[in-house]
């Protein structure tokens, strides 16, 4: 997944972080590159599961290198984007 954050909304963190998450964002510099750094990263692991944006993929932690989603464990990594972007790529092995 690829999201400028210019288009990061705060409005929308405590519906799609998870408390941890949100600790994180709330003690950047940078809120808006950190929300959307987790942001890529959860439609990445949705987009790796083949389910989209739902309640599970937003339930999980995505602070970390590994998460587990729908019993499954699953890999997030960033990726090399241009400045004004962040990018992720989620995926697991079976």
């Amino acid at each position: 997944d690829l999201e400028s954050f210019y288009s990061w909304d705060e409005s929308i963190e405590d519906l799609v972080l998870t408390v941890q998450e949100k600790k994180y964002v709330d003690a950047a510099n940078d809120r808006a590159r950190v929300g959307t750094r987790f942001w890529v990263r959860k439609e990445a692991l949705g987009k790796a599961l083949g389910i989209g944006i739902d309640d599970s993929v937003l339930s999980s932690s995505t602070e970390n290198i590994s998460t587990t989603a729908e019993g499954k464990t699953f890999f997030l990594r960033d990726l090399d984007a241009p400045d004004d972007y962040c990018a992720a790529l989620s995926f697991a092995f079976f």
